[in-house]
């Protein structure tokens, strides 16, 4: 099984790196942020001043964003110069990293090792996951500890120390100074941690009190403190407190006002039915094309949905039939539904376990449906490990229950054959118009 890991790891690596240096020019949002990532590798006030004008030609300073992805990017270029290569090569380190600790989140979150492997797989499939891998964006950052986080609390959840509840705040903390949609960690873990009062309860014991103290401790005092860190060089450079207010104040702003509109924006209806991708780069002509697409692997994203839904509807099932249970107790022998209550909810942990991972694509989700600015595609990416977790659990149910492993390799392997179709529309590789348009562009929402 080490051997399958390290393979799927490997593939995910090969296939992020090859040609990443292409195009040699910004495209899409990189026209912000390498530009900003070059200004802080060279310390430069810029990169945390709202009022300069463009530092190149055609593009703007990134201070909407908090600065450790900007950080990453910098030290990359410090290595490897200000090339194209430099100023993605962390976002693909980071891409790989986040297909390899979908693996150790499944198996904190107790799944097995099969259904562990498969949903390493198929994130290391993921056609949104690998665009975000191959652009100098803090997309894949905020995945990265978005998940990692989630790994570390679920180890804390069954061994709780002082140093797991350190090391799930500073990980929060990462997230959240990469961008902004890591603090919905927050509400994740809050839901979880009423779900386990909630258990402990109803099995009669309880953690000490301490314990849930240290975390939330170490999550409030943790998440701000590494956030004000990840400024450590703007203050270094001589800003103040009073400059960091107001640039919060101003990014603030923008975020809630902003009204400008974009041909490629979409909703989050859209995102879960992969319905509107982004156009971020074309060197196509009238015969060949030669474009990149941040857009998810079309049948990974359908079959996901469909395993969402069924992850409800099984969770649903349990809870009616939960209900069904207690009512008839509470009817029939009043002084016994408590009992027959804690014995279903211990046998119940492996229905929590998918609600959570329900709950975790939802959280990475929903908020923007309530968003006031306009949306891409590209801020659904973290809750596409969560989808590729539900869909390999409900392959591995497939597989055990009902078909063999006809049926679970079956669409693994369409969902393969889809990478390696769309793999040039993904990353800018030349293909002949003629030959490939009718599939890239299947849909109308998709050109």
């Amino acid at each position: 099984m080490a051997f399958v890991f390290v393979s799927i790891v490997a593939f995910a690596l090969v296939t992020r790196m090859w040609r990443i240096s292409t195009p040699s020019t910004y495209y899409f949002d990189e026209v912000y942020h390498a530009v900003t990532s070059k200004l802080v590798a060279r310390n430069d006030a810029r990169a945390y001043e709202w009022w300069n004008p463009a530092p190149e030609k055609d593009t703007a300073v990134d201070w909407l964003h908090p600065p450790f992805a900007k950080l990453t990017q910098s030290l990359s270029m410090l290595v490897f110069g200000e090339n194209s290569f430099g100023w993605r090569f962390s976002s693909v380190v980071f891409g790989t990293a986040t297909v390899g600790v979908l693996y150790f989140v499944a198996r904190e979150l107790g799944f097995d090792e099969t259904t562990s492997l498969a949903s390493t797989g198929l994130l290391a499939l993921s056609g949104l996951a690998l665009s975000m891998s191959r652009i100098a964006m803090n997309d894949i950052h905020v995945t990265f500890f978005i998940l990692l986080s989630v790994g570390l609390y679920w180890r804390w959840r069954k061994s709780p120390t002082l140093l797991l509840s350190v090391l799930v705040g500073l990980s929060t903390g990462l997230a959240f100074a990469s961008k902004w949609s890591g603090i919905f960690l927050l509400g994740l873990f809050a839901f979880d941690t009423a779900a386990r009062f909630k258990s402990d309860f109803l099995q009669n014991r309880t953690l000490p009190s301490r314990v849930f103290v240290q975390l939330w401790a170490s999550l409030l005092l943790l998440i701000p403190t590494v956030y004000f860190l990840s400024y450590g060089q703007m203050f270094l450079q001589g800003k103040d407190l009073t400059h960091w207010w107001e640039l919060h104040q101003q990014i603030w702003w923008y975020q809630t006002n902003l009204e400008a509109t974009h041909p490629y924006q979409s909703t989050p209806l859209q995102w879960v039915l992969n319905l509107r991708p982004v156009y971020a780069f074309t060197d196509s002509t009238s015969t060949v094309l030669a474009d990149i697409y941040l857009q998810e692997n079309p049948t990974l994203a359908w079959f996901g949905v469909v395993a969402v839904i069924w992850t409800l509807a099984d969770v649903g099932m349990y809870a009616l039939s939960t209900m069904k249970v207690v009512w008839k107790s509470a009817m029939t022998q009043q002084k016994k539904w408590q009992t027959r209550l804690k014995k279903l909810w211990l046998q119940s942990s492996d229905t929590y376990r998918l609600l959570f991972v329900v709950a975790a694509y939802a959280v990475f989700w929903l908020p923007w449906v309530i968003s006031p600015r306009i949306m891409f595609f590209y801020h659904y990416l973290p809750s596409i490990p969560f989808l590729c977790l539900l869909l390999a659990y409900q392959l591995q149910f497939l597989r055990q229950k009902f078909y063999g492993n006809g049926i679970a390799i079956g669409i693994i392997g369409i969902i393969a054959l889809n990478f390696v179709l769309f793999y040039p529309h993904w990353t800018g590789l030349p293909v002949d118009r003629e030959l490939w348009s009718w599939l890239y562009f299947a849909l109308p929402q998709w050109q």
